[in-house]
């Protein structure tokens, strides 16, 4: 091979190296600085000797497999993540660093964090509490991203909101003292919901749900752990064809004014709205969870049809009359699913999504660990 070949193939590889755009790895401070600041550069914007002060700043800058690490402190305005288009094997990624508690504090702020028309973009370890509008964190839009071990509480609205996304998957997150957990609507399918706490939803009577659902189909709930919300456990209101399974629903309609069933698969509107009154909720998979010690059943059709249940255990529960679809059994009989949940629950801790030691919970949290799931030894 002549020397004027090699050069040129070596010439040619290299042009394609320089068509690359190789990770970056930027960071974001609350002491940090924006661009526009009249300062000494002794580094590039976002670098970890120079960060940004906001997520704003580095929006701009965040291409397909890039991260965008933020420091520990305290965060006062929300952001949006718009048009953010990672790749399925590389994704933009906005997490907290390792070990370090971020919290975005929005009492006074418009609004949470949003993802807005994003694809493959993970959102991971950040702490939001008491936005005053809206939703904890909201996906508007989005496909296969992934929000993942947030803790999202006090706030008026929902803790995670999915509308109009699919494929997503939102896991390991902890919420509590919001309106709902977590709310999945609009036309929203594919998604995974799996091994989160939705708990004490408590920001309003007859909605506060676990998990709530709307207009949607085809989505999984697995492994939730849903603990004393106003309302119900799981609300799948209008929503169709979803696969729940594993999950654990108790201390429902702990307050006044909810209906208090630990898993509710859509139905009928109480009053007769003869414009509104058939709901068109029904048709799930319903099989190995476990509902007790609600205020009403363990699990209703509402007057939804379609709905078929395979090993499910209720007990304790107050209501077991008619409007309950899924009889009591003895509760010995839940510790093969009780089982799989511990087990999944390690998983998550030694994933490090759920972080006590890193995101305090409150004293209500002790309902949860009293429920023997959680690895004591990890917090």
């Amino acid at each position: 091979m002549s020397k004027h070949r090699i050069a040129t193939g070596v010439f040619l590889f290299l042009a394609g190296l320089s068509s690359v755009a190789f990770p970056a790895q930027y960071f974001v401070c609350p002491e940090g600085h924006g661009e526009g600041e009249a300062l000494e550069q002794k580094a590039p914007f976002g670098a970890a000797e120079n960060p940004w002060g906001c997520v704003d700043d580095a929006l701009g800058a965040l291409r397909a497999g890039d991260t965008l690490l933020l420091c520990g402190g305290t965060y006062v305005a929300g952001f949006e993540l718009k048009a953010l288009a990672g790749e399925a094997e590389r994704p933009i990624v906005v997490a907290a660093k390792t070990g370090e508690r971020v919290l975005f504090d929005l009492a006074d702020a418009d609004a949470g964090i949003r993802l807005t028309d994003c694809a493959h973009v993970v959102l991971r370890g950040i702490e939001v509490a008491g936005v005053p509008n809206g939703s904890g964190i909201a996906l508007s839009q989005c496909r296969h991203c992934v929000v993942e071990g947030n803790v999202v509480h006090d706030s008026q609205g929902v803790g995670i909101w999915l509308t109009a996304s699919n494929d997503c998957i939102v896991c390991g997150n902890v919420c509590y003292h919001n309106d709902s957990g977590a709310y999945v609507g609009d036309g929203s399918t594919r998604n995974l919901i799996e091994a989160n706490v939705l708990a004490f939803g408590n920001r309003s009577s007859e909605n506060a749900d676990g998990v709530g659902s709307s207009n949607c189909e085809k989505n999984t709930y697995r492994y939730n752990l849903l603990v004393a919300n106003n309302d119900d456990g799981l609300d799948m209101w209008t929503s169709t064809g979803s696969l729940i399974e594993y999950n654990l629903a108790t201390l429902n309609g702990d307050q006044k004014d909810g209906d208090g069933n630990g898993f509710k698969l859509g139905g009928r509107w109480k009053t007769q709205r003869p414009e509104r009154d058939i709901w068109l909720g029904g048709g799930h998979t319903v099989r190995r969870n476990v509902s007790f010690d609600n205020l009403s059943t363990g699990f209703t059709d509402n007057g939804s049809t379609g709905n078929r249940y395979e090993g499910n255990v209720a007990y304790g529960n107050r209501n077991t009359g008619g409007y309950a679809s899924v009889k009591h059994r003895d509760p010995t009989d839940a510790a093969p699913i009780l089982a799989r949940l511990r087990k999944r629950y390690l998983e998550v801790f030694d994933a490090g999504l759920i972080r006590p030691e890193v995101n305090p919970l409150p004293a209500d949290f002790d309902k949860v660990r009293a429920l023997g799931l959680w690895p004591a030894a990890k917090e």
